[in-house]
């Protein structure tokens, strides 16, 4: 079977507003693919109300969210980032409940992770041939509901952030399918240009004063998209171009990967998917990450548990590297296991499971040490992100499961296989 890996694109990560916490990067495998806490030692709060607003019926609805974080009783962290997710379903249908596991796995990682309830429904049709311009209308306003919902959502989790120690410097924002379409539209477009698009929109109310009276502000810092769509890729400037990391199949035929319309149907307006957003903002220089499924169609890496894992480990990893200031943007068409964790103070003297590889630092100056509990003389290889061969050996001497190398490679990203397991490596000089 022929492998396929990530290309890079080395980029420097320009974000001025942005202050890395010296806590977040150098908290050794908080913020990695390993979680530092168990079930047991998350808190967890559902049904919180954070608002009400007119649904697509006129009737008033109460909004709620969960949220999930380390106990105080075993995180003594003044405060943690935060990531507030949107569940999927067309704007139809849905339930932030069905979240609840993801935000447990990036609570376990050290995050505020919170999953929102919006407002649902427009006119459906049976097909294609029977959409017209009042059923389109209500698709647009399903939107701007969702997004006033989601400005809502945060602005009580700001308002609030003082009761989960959430850090309301570091705030995240994604989901599946139209939670992705509504965070990657709220991250992008203003009131002013969505009016100037739908005017008919105005008639539900502000963007950024509907379903609760707090007036509380935020940045987002990234983006965690899953096969969603923005509705004009110009909304994205250079100005308030954001870090995204996305997954999507290439053959997507919800939210086409680069443009086209909902379910093929052309009646509906023009959209723009996730590796259109990824090169419109590494355009402008800023980090950011893509994960391609080749013909993958919609709802990619999301059929077991261990893929929704998977793209949790990568996001996490993701904006651990915003933290530390040493995101690489990339394209990626395999699954390849990320490792951010770095080396911890008597490491080697805990086991390490057979089926894991830990490199350390992230990213080197090919000066690196890798953590496994292969024999050795195991076989060494590491390949380039086109999965071409760059170098192999063999691991030399141990010292309880830690083998030290120091390597000239270029500055770029490589896989390093050790008796075929598999890390990502970083080098930066």
């Amino acid at each position: 079977m022929k492998k396929q890996f990530c290309s890079l694109i080395i980029v420097v990560f320009v974000f001025s507003h942005c202050i890395t916490y010296a806590q977040y990067c150098s908290d050794v495998n908080r913020f990695s693919e390993i979680p530092v806490f168990t079930n047991e030692q998350l808190t967890s709060l559902s049904g919180i109300t954070y608002g009400s607003a007119l649904n697509a019926a006129g009737q008033l609805q109460d909004l709620k969210l969960n949220i999930f974080y380390p106990s105080f009783d075993y995180d003594t962290s003044a405060k943690r980032p935060m990531i507030v997710l949107m569940h999927g379903g067309s704007f139809l249908t849905g339930s932030l409940d069905s979240l609840n596991s993801m935000c447990i796995e990036f609570a376990k990682r050290g995050f505020v992770a919170a999953t929102i309830e919006y407002r649902l429904g427009w006119t459906v049709t049976d097909n294609c041939q029977s959409v017209t311009a009042n059923t389109v209308i209500s698709v647009d306003k399903a939107i701007y509901r969702a997004m006033q919902d989601a400005n809502a959502s945060i602005r009580f989790l700001v308002a609030n952030a003082d009761i989960y120690k959430a850090d309301t410097a570091w705030i995240f924002a994604g989901g599946l399918s139209a939670g992705a379409f509504a965070t990657v539209d709220m991250a992008f477009a203003t009131e002013e240009e969505l009016y100037v698009r739908w005017p008919f929109c105005q008639a539900l109310g502000s963007l950024y004063h509907s379903g609760n009276s707090l007036e509380n502000t935020f940045t987002i810092k990234g983006l965690f998209h899953n096969w969603g769509s923005i509705i004009d890729i110009n909304f994205i400037t250079a100005a308030d171009a954001i870090p995204m990391i996305g997954f999507d199949g290439d053959l997507d035929p919800v939210s086409p990967i680069d443009s086209g319309y909902f379910m093929g149907c052309s009646s509906f307006g023009l959209m723009w998917g996730t590796r259109a957003i990824y090169n419109k903002i590494r355009s402008y220089g800023i980090c950011s990450e893509i994960n391609v499924k080749t013909h993958g169609g919609h709802g990619v890496y999301n059929q077991t548990t261990e893929q929704n894992i998977f793209r949790i480990q990568k996001a996490v990893c993701f904006f651990k590297s915003l933290f530390c200031k040493n995101c690489t943007s990339e394209y990626c068409t395999d699954s390849v296991p990320v490792s951010c964790s770095t080396t911890i103070t008597g490491m080697a003297n805990h086991s390490i499971p057979g089926d894991k590889i830990l490199v350390y630092p992230v990213p080197s100056t090919g000066v690196f040490t890798v953590y496994s509990n292969a024999k050795p003389g195991s076989p060494l290889k590491i390949y380039n992100m086109m999965g071409q061969p760059v170098y192999s050996g063999t691991l030399e001497t141990s010292l309880n499961n830690t083998y030290a190398l120091s390597l000239d490679l270029n500055n770029g990203t490589y896989i390093l296989d050790v008796a075929r397991q598999r890390s990502k490596l970083i080098i930066l000089r």
